[in-house]
């Protein structure tokens, strides 16, 4: 019997606007963190996989399985799944209660299986290959319909039809490497990533090509592709390279990166309507071990607080209603909760949440805060995030500059840029000017103008 706890007080009640009218609720995970302890003593968690009614598994670099039945608020340390662990990589939720995993033991890698939402596991002896390393035992993806794709170190890829009972060996890929990442888009359609190489299925598994990349990404590592829908793929990866398709892995390209502290990437979790949220290994912490982005991965940018001075951190998941939890090498699981309440809320932004900026051109990139206070020695340029992602978020701007004058731009959106208005450039040429500024979804709108 599985005990599942109800949602905590501090989480929304009310959600249901996922979509261009509820940019309000998600745009707001992944910029406001608080600890939810250590779940195993001595080690961290590599991967999380959540199985829904609150309930969050996770494996640990030192084999041992976390458990969370409150949303990841707090969790139970289960000790190791099978006799001998040394190491979860990771975990997969396919339905039903049911849960995959890559393990490690004396006898090197494995393939692990739990039917009751993590709580007791069982190991398949059918995937176990010489060649089925201990470094990084590989890829499991789920495809639905029972269909679960495993590929292991050296590329060797195993197939089920009943829901991880049974495995029968497939082929190898044509390229052989490390896989790291793979999605299933629909369809048929399953993509994996890994050091150098991509490759493709339409067949669920049963054979492959070789996909075409950037030069950018072909010394990528660590390579996380996320499905988003409509054919769209976001690839975030180690090494800088983050990557966007929209015709379900056939074409590729570089997304941008403005405003980011180092891409040093372990993988990203889609929150829905466009947001993603990822986790990176960081020289420096705080600000910049976590990336967001609000256009489905086509560009990146560093919010305003991390999560404390964290250097190390894995696996962004995203539970439901916003709720991202991530962990850092320390040990530590944090947890990331909207700033709204209600759907009530979408469209009101947290004023109290302030930047004082001195920089010589500041973007807004992703409307972090309610109010932008510009102050510096020469003019500044801010360009406001695309209105197409924000719908009902509020922002204002203010010149605390003497003589200096404030250029507010509408951002890029192919060839044009996005209408504030009629025009597409506001200037506030005396100091203590202010505009107060919200997205229409089309164009940016100015509500209030303080002269």
């Amino acid at each position: 019997m599985v005990t599942v706890k109800t949602v905590l007080a501090e989480e929304p009640s009310v959600w249901t606007r996922w979509g261009p009218s509820g940019r309000g609720v998600i745009s707001d995970a992944g910029r406001k963190w608080s600890s939810a302890g250590t779940p195993v003593a001595g080690s961290y968690v590599r991967w999380f996989a959540y199985c829904g009614n609150g309930i969050v598994v996770g494996g640990s670099n030192s084999g041992h399985i976390a458990r969370s039945t409150d949303y990841g608020f707090t969790w139970k340390d289960l000790g190791v799944p099978i006799a001998g662990c040394t190491a979860v990589y990771k975990v997969v939720y396919i339905g039903n209660g049911i849960l995959m995993a890559n393990a490690v033991d004396a006898t090197g890698g494995r393939i692990i299986r739990s039917s009751d939402y993590g709580i007791t596991w069982t190991a398949n002896s059918v995937v176990v290959n010489s060649a089925f390393g201990a470094g990084n035992p590989g890829v499991i993806v789920y495809c639905g319909n029972g269909i679960v794709l495993v590929f292991d170190s050296a590329a060797y890829l195993y197939r089920s039809t009943d829901y991880g009972v049974t495995f029968s060996w497939i082929s190898q890929m044509a390229t052989a490497g490390v896989p790291n990442g793979g999605c299933y888009c629909g369809n048929g359609i399953v993509v994996t990533a890994g050091s150098t190489y991509f490759h493709r299925s339409t067949d669920y598994g049963l054979t492959w090509k070789e996909a075409a990349l950037p030069t950018d990404l072909i010394t990528v590592g660590f390579a996380y592709p996320n499905y988003l829908g409509n054919g769209r793929i976001a690839l975030f990866a180690m090494g800088g390279y983050p990557a966007v398709s929209t015709d379900y892995g056939i074409t590729w390209r570089m997304a941008a990166t403005t405003g980011v502290s180092g891409m040093n990437c372990y993988g990203a979790t889609d929150c829905g309507g466009g947001h993603l949220v990822g986790s990176q290994r960081s020289s420096s912490g705080a600000t910049d071990t976590i990336h967001l982005s609000d256009d489905w991965g086509e560009s990146w940018y560093n919010p305003d607080i991390g999560v404390g001075t964290e250097t190390n951190i894995y696996s962004a998941c995203h539970l439901e209603n916003g709720i991202v939890i991530v962990c850092a090498v320390s040990g530590v699981v944090y947890r990331s909760t909207p700033f709204s309440k209600s759907e009530f809320d979408v469209g009101q932004k947290d004023m109290t949440r302030i930047q004082c900026t001195a920089n010589s051109t500041t973007v807004a990139a992703g409307a972090d805060y309610g109010m932008l206070v510009v102050s510096a020695a020469a003019t500044k340029t801010i360009t406001l995030p695309k209105a197409t992602y924000w719908a009902g978020r509020r922002l204002i701007i203010k010149n605390a500059t003497a003589a200096q004058d404030v250029l507010i731009t509408g951002a890029a959106s192919g060839a044009t840029t996005q209408r504030i208005d009629a025009t597409t450039t506001v200037t506030q040429a005396t100091v203590y000017n202010a505009d107060e500024l919200m997205s229409s979804g089309t164009r940016w709108i100015v509500i209030k103008r303080y002269r």
